[in-house]
């Protein structure tokens, strides 16, 4: 039961999507393992003259894998998202005083990693979109540095990013008003961003034998076709090394 709800926000985006576009701004990030779904009786608010969104549920499991499934509980547990979002663009403006992204309860994972109870994760705002159906269900979507917590060494090397459907919305696209929802979802870990910066490239007929230069120092090269005259290409790199 509990992995067909997780894997009930695809379903649903999947339904919305077909149904109509009329704004689609989502970061859309694959969430992997481990991921943590949130309940349908969750509250999605706007508050356009703040500029505040927030997110209020009840964390319901941990799901390590596709088959490790783990009850969340506690009296107090929670998932709460609190961020800042510009009323005229929609765009992030950032978080706000104090963790934007807080999950607190009480969880066993048994061994070798123990029970943890109080406050699970935290997280700093770095991204947001949005999805403003044709019908009453909408989509938010962030992606959040991990600050802390007793499970913050689950997602260590990683980002953290949380998919939320918001059924019997009254969003409609724009932020220059209040809004208000429902709120149910998954948050799960999301590989870092890997950006590579191409400053300068070289071609040459064949691999030197040597420290090979040209204009700058270069480090590795790969063949990038094939032919007579072979070319090499690679990026430069702030230092010469012998090949």
């Amino acid at each position: 039961m509990f992995r067909k709800y997780i894997h009930l926000f695809a379903a649903l985006l999947a339904m919305i999507v077909i149904a109509g576009q009329s704004h689609a701004e989502l970061l859309e990030d694959t969430l992997n393992f481990p991921k943590i779904s949130f309940d349908s009786q969750g509250t999605t608010d706007y508050v356009a003259s703040g500029q505040i969104l927030s997110i209020n549920a009840s964390p319901l499991v941990i799901e390590l894998s596709g088959s490790e499934l783990t009850l969340i509980t506690g009296d107090c547990r929670s998932l709460s998202i609190n961020v800042q979002i510009d009323n005229s663009s929609g765009a992030l403006v950032g978080g706000v005083s104090g963790n934007d992204l807080d999950v607190i309860g009480t969880v066993d994972l048994g061994s070798p990693q123990g029970s943890f109870s109080g406050v699970l994760l935290t997280g700093e705002v770095t991204a947001f979109g949005f999805y403003n159906s044709d019908g009453t269900t909408d989509l938010f979507d962030f992606r959040f540095e991990v600050s802390g917590g007793e499970l913050g060494f689950l997602y260590q090397g990683k980002n953290i990013g949380v998919q939320v459907a918001s059924e019997q919305s009254s969003f409609g696209g724009n932020f220059d008003e209040d809004f208000e929802g429902e709120a149910k979802g998954t948050l799960g870990a999301v590989a870092p961003a890997c950006t590579l910066v191409v400053t300068k490239t070289c071609f040459v007929p064949s691999p030197p034998s040597g420290v090979f230069e040209c204009d700058k120092p270069i480090n590795v090269l790969t063949k990038s076709a094939e032919g007579l005259y072979p070319q090499w290409i690679q990026a430069f790199v702030p230092f010469k090394k012998s090949l």
